[in-house]
């Protein structure tokens, strides 16, 4: 598994939060990710770096947490109506 800043976490789930409400941001996440798999390559924002190197597995890692980051909002709106 590749290393990584804990950011990146914090930063997929956001987005997949904000993907709830804007979902032209989930839909550019996941074609963000997947253009960084066929390019084999791998981005860090934060770094400002661009590194050789990515797998389906780890895509479907940073997708998951944007999952997670959109489920959460669902949840949240559930709740609140209780």
């Amino acid at each position: 598994m590749f290393k990584r800043h804990p950011v990146y976490l914090v930063t997929h789930i956001i987005l997949g939060a904000i993907g709830y409400f804007y979902p032209e941001v989930l839909y550019t996440t996941i074609g963000y990710q997947f253009a960084q798999y066929i390019l084999n390559i791998r981005f860090f924002l934060f770094e400002g770096v661009i590194k050789s190197g990515n797998t389906l597995n780890h895509t479907l890692i940073k997708l998951g947490e944007v999952a997670v980051g959109y489920i959460l909002i669902i949840l949240y709106k559930a709740l609140s109506k209780a």
